[in-house]
């Protein structure tokens, strides 16, 4: 066999390859989810305690656990709060997830702010409050590096933002933001929001093998599900982060400042992560990969 009739053959080997994994039925009866679907969804119609799998933390602005978060589904929804201010030792930040899935590419989805931000207490004290709060969506999260992609929107200046989250889970990070909403909705505050955020992984070749470039990440906001677009906010990132947890954000902005935010306060409702499908590179670089298998074992 020549040289030019053998590439033409592993070439041909790597296409019918990505041809059957894009059309491939799931098999009947089988206990495998589908490669590509839904993988979690969760409209907070039903008590927390009755779902053991979706966890929801908080974090004190020194990084450690809080243990005076609340969690409570009684208006349909899900509110987390924190009647401890964050300058004596209650949640500055709070994540949920579901502890029983991790994903590498994913889109996660959810409506936020369904109670609104509430108008804060008067502060005992000092200056009034900065309600810097960032409420949205995470993805790839990282219990013990601490880790995330997030996004959402905060709620101080109406400006939708994709961050990349270090450092425990708090809100200090690289980040991208869009144009404020503030401009159209003068009272976003009391408004909810449906957030479709997308993380997707770029490859390429490397030494012989499929590597990750970079990951491109995509925030979408809506007035409501399969409503009007009213802002994106789009960003390609050579910070790779590995596959992780998937869901909810709640966060102010500025750690290192604790004294100036009042108690923690979000909403959410109908969250939901699905796997998307993978790029065409991909697929063609698993054929690729499976016929040089075969060619070895062959020639």
């Amino acid at each position: 066999m020549t040289s030019v009739s053998r590439s033409v053959r592993f070439l041909a080997c790597g296409l019918v390859t990505l041809c059957w994994l894009t059309t491939r039925p799931a098999v009947a009866g089988s206990t495998t989810p589908p490669p590509y679907g839904p993988s979690w969804q969760r409209d907070f119609s039903t008590p927390l305690e009755e779902d053991e799998s979706f966890l929801i933390l908080g974090f004190g602005a020194d990084r450690q656990f809080s243990s005076s978060l609340l969690r409570s589904v009684d208006n349909g929804y899900l509110t987390v709060s924190d009647p401890r201010l964050p300058r004596e030792g209650g949640s500055f930040a709070a994540i949920g997830f579901d502890a029983m899935s991790v994903f590498d590419d994913t889109r996660v989805t959810g409506t936020i702010n369904l109670a609104g931000i509430p108008d804060p207490p008067p502060p005992t004290s000092g200056p009034g409050w900065e309600n810097e709060i960032g409420m949205g969506l995470l993805a790839r999260g990282d219990l013990i590096d601490g880790n995330a992609y997030v996004g959402g929107i905060n709620f101080l200046t109406g400006e939708p933002f994709i961050l990349l989250l270090t450092n425990r889970m708090i809100y200090e990070y690289d980040v991208r933001s869009g144009a404020s909403l503030a401009d159209d909705i003068p009272d976003f505050k009391s408004r909810s929001f449906y957030l479709q955020f997308d993380t997707r992984s770029n490859y390429g070749f490397e030494s012989g093998s499929l590597q990750i470039d970079s990951v491109d990440l995509k925030l979408s906001v809506y007035n409501q599900p399969g409503g009007t677009l009213l802002s994106t906010v789009d960003w390609s990132t050579q910070s790779v982060f590995g596959p992780g947890l998937a869901g909810i954000f709640a966060s102010f902005r500025d750690a290192h400042n604790p004294e100036v935010y009042p108690p923690l306060f979000a909403s959410f409702d109908d969250v939901a992560a699905t796997v998307p499908e993978p790029p065409a590179v991909v697929l063609a670089g698993i054929g690729v990969v499976a016929c040089v298998a075969v060619r070895r074992r062959r020639w």
